[in-house]
C-alpha cells in the first residue's frame, strides 16, 4: 500500500471537503457519513469504499492545524504591519523633533511587541463594603470567573474559606474602610 505524500491531490481535495464540512459544525462521525454524499468521487483508492471516521478525525486534525498555522502567520503578518507603521510614524516625529510622539510610538511600539512590564493595579477594597453595591458573594464570584482568586488575608476578612483548588492569586491591596471619627468605619454611622 503507498503511502501518499502531503501534496497528493486526493489528499487536499478530500481534507478541503472536510474542512468545508467542520465549519458547518459537522463532528468527525458526521463528515465520514457526510463526506460520499457530498462528493462521491471520495473514496479510498485503496478499497473503493468511503473514507473511514478514523481517517477523517485524521484529516480534522491535519486541518485544525493549518488552520492555526494560518492564523499564526496572518498574525505575524498583522503585527508587523502594525509596527511597521508605527516606525514611520516614529521616523517622521524624530524629523518634527516632537519627542512626546516619539515617546508615545516607543510604548506602542513596546506594547505591541510585549516589552513592557506588567502594569501594577491596586484594588481599593474596603473588608465590609462591598464593591459598586456588589454582595461579596457576588465580588467573590467575579473573581472566580476570572479565574484568580482572592489572597487568603483578604478571603478570611470577607468570611469565606480559601478555594479548594489552587489559583492565581489577585493582587489585591486591603484598605481599611475611611473613618468619620466616630469609629463606625464609613461615617454614615451604618456599614454598608
Amino acid at each position: 500500500m503507498r503511502q501518499p505524500a502531503a501534496k497528493d491531490p486526493i489528499i487536499i481535495h478530500r481534507r478541503e471537503t472536510v474542512a468545508r464540512l467542520l465549519v458547518r459544525g459537522l463532528s468527525a462521525r458526521g463528515i465520514a457519513a457526510a463526506l460520499p454524499k457530498v462528493d462521491p468521487t471520495l473514496v479510498n483508492p485503496s478499497t473503493g469504499k468511503p473514507y473511514g471516521r478514523t481517517q477523517i478525525i485524521d484529516d480534522v486534525a491535519k486541518v485544525k492545524e493549518q488552520w492555526r498555522a494560518n492564523a499564526t502567520q496572518a498574525i505575524g503578518e498583522h503585527v508587523a504591519k502594525q509596527l511597521a507603521i508605527i516606525e514611520e510614524v516614529q521616523r517622521k516625529a524624530w524629523a518634527k523633533e516632537d519627542g512626546e510622539l516619539v515617546l508615545k510610538c516607543m510604548d506602542r511600539i513596546g506594547k505591541l511587541l510585549g516589552l513592557n512590564a506588567p502594569e501594577h493595579r491596586t484594588v481599593e477594597l474596603y473588608p465590609h463594603a462591598p464593591l459598586a453595591g456588589a454582595s461579596d458573594e457576588a465580588l467573590l464570584g467575579m473573581v472566580h470567573l476570572q479565574g484568580k482568586a482572592l489572597p487568603p488575608a483578604v478571603m478570611a476578612t470577607l468570611g469565606f474559606e480559601e478555594p479548594a483548588e489552587e489559583q492565581e492569586a489577585l493582587d489585591v491591596e486591603v484598605i481599611p474602610e475611611p473613618s468619620n471619627g466616630n469609629g463606625n468605619g464609613n461615617g454614615n454611622g451604618k456599614h454598608a
